[in-house]
């Protein structure tokens, strides 16, 4: 996109590493909103919801994406999907909310792949959800929506990488994903001083989680 824009103003060529730049912190903010607004969707009071949004925020180990793959780094991206689904839940107006869902998707994909899998992933297991505990009829109409929004972005990424990307030495099946994964520690448990070292103290912890677990 800040291509397409350089070629009528210099200026998104200039500037185009301040813009990503703000682009990455922007998202951390829009974060905390998100987890608000899914909150208060929630019912959750809200001064409550401004602190867990708020919270969220700074506590989100997508900083740490910071120092490498920044695409990554892009914090509301979850918040955002998560959101959108809610708002689908209650909405009469189920295939324009579907369209949100999958534009967003797809472009999540475009920022990072991982990021893409994740949010069509987290859709996929919430339809799940939706048929087995929300008692939700099992009609080709809804179906076809939660093809739509979980499938949907995954066919479109995946037709545009085997049309445009002709890179020779691309890995099509990359490695580590069954070794860098999260675990009890990594997620419930602080991996930088000062909390670190005091949950070391008391369950005996000495090795650091990976790094791609935080």
């Amino acid at each position: 996109t800040l291509k397409l824009l350089s070629r009528w103003n210099s200026f998104f060529q200039e500037q185009s590493i301040g813009i990503f730049h703000v682009f990455v912190f922007a998202s951390f903010v829009f974060c905390a909103i998100f987890i608000y607004l899914i909150l208060l969707h929630l019912k959750v009071e809200w001064w409550v919801a401004a602190l867990g949004g708020f919270s969220a925020m700074v506590m989100s180990p997508q900083i740490f994406r910071l120092s490498g793959h920044i695409s990554l780094a892009y914090s509301a991206a979850f918040p955002l999907v998560w959101w959108l689904f809610l708002k689908f839940r209650k909405s009469k107006n189920k295939w324009l909310l579907s369209l949100w869902l999958v534009a967003v998707t797809v472009l999540l994909f475009f920022l990072h792949p991982y990021l893409g899998m994740i949010a069509a992933f987290f859709l996929i297991l919430s339809w799940m959800i939706e048929f087995i505990t929300e008692k939700t009829p099992f009609t080709w109409k809804n179906l076809s929506l939660a093809s739509f929004q979980s499938l949907l972005p995954i066919v479109i990424y995946k037709s545009y990488t085997l049309i445009v990307d002709y890179h020779f030495p691309r890995g099509k099946h990359p490695w580590g994903f069954w070794k860098y994964h999260a675990n009890w520690e990594s997620v419930f448990i602080p991996n930088h001083p000062p909390l670190r070292s005091f949950y070391e103290g008391i369950f005996n912890f000495s090795v650091l989680p990976k790094w791609e677990a935080w």
